[in-house]
């Protein structure tokens, strides 16, 4: 470790961990480098934050994170090669940008997000969290928004568009989207034995779909 008190100046490496406790979070790696009068940190090597969250946690990787802001304001920032973990979803991009006082999290340039058997891309991903529950309620797809979605045989139930808005369940599953502008839809209906009975594709200026269990059960336009 190496401290420059004239400068508020901090080094160190090997096993470091940075504890918030106002924001329940806790970010490790082998190489930091703390600024104290800009309240800012810069960790690389396995870089990884750690956010807590009820009845579950966020994990975010990248090849350097930053943080910055006092603990009621604070942001983190990570950089090349970001990747997100959650118990029921996963996402990956080239960066990642985390709010911890608005609960908004960017994933930006070429982000794809998973979540159950739904796969989105897009310009940009935004992860809402309720503040209050402390838990994901809410998803922002801005620009060449694309999902698709594994049916219950061999199908891929696709959707494209503009901008897309997804809600999350208390199960933290997805259970409507809303696909807005230029949205298209490519629909595999099958009987309920699981025969295909046609291949069904809409065209419209929006689309929502309604989720059970992941599962598309309801397309209105």
């Amino acid at each position: 470790m190496y401290f420059n008190q004239k400068n508020n100046f901090a080094s160190a490496t090997n096993n470091i961990k940075v504890t918030d406790t106002v924001n329940r979070s806790i970010i490790t790696g082998h190489y930091a480098e703390v600024f104290k009068e800009k309240d800012s940190v810069f960790i690389t090597k396995r870089a990884l934050a750690k956010s807590f969250q009820e009845n579950d946690s966020i994990y975010i990787h990248a090849d350097k994170l930053m943080v910055t802001g006092k603990p009621e304001n604070r942001i983190i920032r990570g950089y090349k090669n970001a990747k997100l973990y959650k118990l029921d979803m996963n996402g990956k991009c080239d960066s990642i940008y985390i709010n911890q006082k608005t609960g908004i999290t960017k994933m930006i340039k070429k982000p794809i997000l998973w979540s159950g058997d739904n796969q989105m891309t897009g310009d940009t991903i935004q992860l809402i969290n309720n503040l209050k529950t402390d838990k994901i309620d809410s998803l922002k797809v801005f620009y060449n928004t694309f999902i698709i979605n594994k049916d219950s045989i061999n199908g891929f139930n696709q959707c494209k568009g503009k901008e897309l808005i997804g809600l999350f369940n208390k199960d933290n599953q997805l259970h409507n989207i809303d696909i807005n502008k230029n949205a298209e839809y490519l629909y595999y209906a099958r009987q309920e034995d699981g025969t295909l009975i046609g291949i069904d594709k809409k065209i419209s200026a929006s689309i929502n779909l309604k989720l059970v269990d992941n599962q598309v059960e309801e397309l209105t336009n």
